[in-house]
């Protein structure tokens, strides 16, 4: 199958990709995907800032919201459970939100497994929405380089709560599904 995916290397790039038009006003869904340190959650953060018709639904965030700091407000072993937890009211939040149809969203998890991205983007569908995938594609040393980073935060918040030990961050490399042949946007950000 061939990649008819588009590659750019700004943020700035995915700009036209949200916006409705005339001949497709339904909600725009942006879905990113991405390993742990890819920029997930600051490309989120600038898509808010630059496109305020946007609301960001994080898995991290809302568990940070509602339990607090992995390991630190609520014990390792809940945060499976948490993140069930998490998704199942996030899927409630979209639904509620694109029925709506006044604000856009983008769905700031790293949908690292092709199931995931064609469930959720079904179900954008069925909610009257229109999904965009944005996969911020980052080399394996700048990941591992930036998770250390985000590691050694002495201040911490739900997009920094959960500690990605080396064995964490290899699972995660071994078990991502890039989304080869899924149409979407790549983004390539330093």
């Amino acid at each position: 199958m061939a990649d008819s995916s588009l590659s750019f290397d700004t943020p700035e790039s995915l700009s036209p990709f949200l916006s409705r038009t005339n001949s497709d006003p339904r909600p725009v869904v942006l879905m990113t995907c991405g390993m742990a340190g890819s920029g997930k959650s600051s490309l989120s953060k600038w898509v808010i800032h630059n496109h305020p018709s946007f609301k960001r639904l994080s898995i991290d965030s809302y568990i940070y919201t509602e339990h607090g700091l992995y390991s630190i407000d609520y014990p390792e072993d809940q945060y499976n459970n948490y993140q069930e937890e998490a998704e199942s009211a996030l899927r409630n939040e979209l639904a509620r939100i694109l029925r709506q149809g006044s604000q856009d969203v983008i769905l700031d998890f790293s949908f690292a497994f092709k199931k995931a991205r064609e469930e959720w983007k079904h179900l954008v569908e069925e909610f009257g929405g229109r999904s965009v995938l944005a996969y911020l594609d980052v080399g394996i040393d700048e990941l591992r380089r930036r998770v250390r980073a985000r590691n050694q935060l002495t201040v911490k918040d739900g997009d920094s709560a959960f500690f990605v030990t080396n064995e964490i961050f290899e699972s995660f490399i071994a078990g991502f599904e890039k989304p080869i042949g899924e149409a979407g946007v790549i983004l390539r950000l330093q």
